[in-house]
């Protein structure tokens, strides 16, 4: 059984979920698209008494890595991320922020996930899946039937496609081949608003080829 737990914190003006993956065995902890609020996160962790090691990237827009750069300052912690998505953290104009009259880009190394090879965390497995779509470095992770989506999928919907380097039928193509042939009870943690399950989406995401209602 899994001694991984999820906790999740609504950040940033976009409403990002930051998603916390926690051992509880002894408090070590992933955090996961640190969009904004960074002493909101840390408050959080306090009171939890969660201990941040290291920092996963779904992918680079800005509202899923606005607390980074504090993040790495007060806590000097690694960052990980797509390689297809480091020009993008690191550039205003194509992670979006300096479309809201706030430039930003992380400031610190990224390291790169290879695809094909896990993070392992206190002797868990979490694969890393790369969705491209939204963003060429766009990633999911998944452990234990559960999956961190980004803005890849969301409940009875997908991620934006008018984005520069967005590619509608290569983010079809990467739910479809990647995310559909999971169980139908791995349960979706997005990058905004509810949670879902595969086989929820697989039923009713109008955006999808293989749901029933679109046949």
């Amino acid at each position: 059984m899994s001694k991984l737990k999820i906790h999740s914190i609504i950040v940033g003006f976009l409403e990002t979920n930051c998603y916390l993956i926690e051992n509880t065995d002894s408090g070590r902890t992933l955090c996961v698209d640190p969009g904004g609020d960074a002493e909101k996160i840390l408050t959080f962790c306090k009171k939890k008494k969660l201990v941040i090691e290291k920092i996963l990237l779904t992918h680079g827009h800005y509202d899923h890595i606005g607390a980074v750069n504090a993040l790495v300052d007060m806590l000097d912690v690694h960052v990980w991320i797509h390689p297809d998505d480091v020009e993008m953290a690191g550039n205003p104009d194509l992670n979006l922020s300096s479309f809201i009259a706030a430039p930003y880009s992380i400031d610190s190394y990224m390291n790169y996930f290879e695809i094909g090879t896990p993070v392992m965390f206190c002797d868990e497995t979490i694969s890393i899946l790369h969705t491209p779509g939204h963003t060429p470095g766009s990633v999911c992770f998944l452990w234990d039937k559960q999956l961190i989506s980004g803005d890849t999928i969301f409940r009875n919907s997908i991620g934006r496609t008018d984005f520069e380097h967005s590619d509608p039928q290569q983010l079809i193509e990467s739910i479809e081949l990647t995310l559909m042939p999971l169980d139908d009870d791995v349960l979706v943690y997005p990058g905004h608003g509810m949670n879902t399950s595969i086989g929820h989406e697989r039923k009713t995401n109008p955006f999808l080829s293989r749901n029933d209602s679109i046949l």
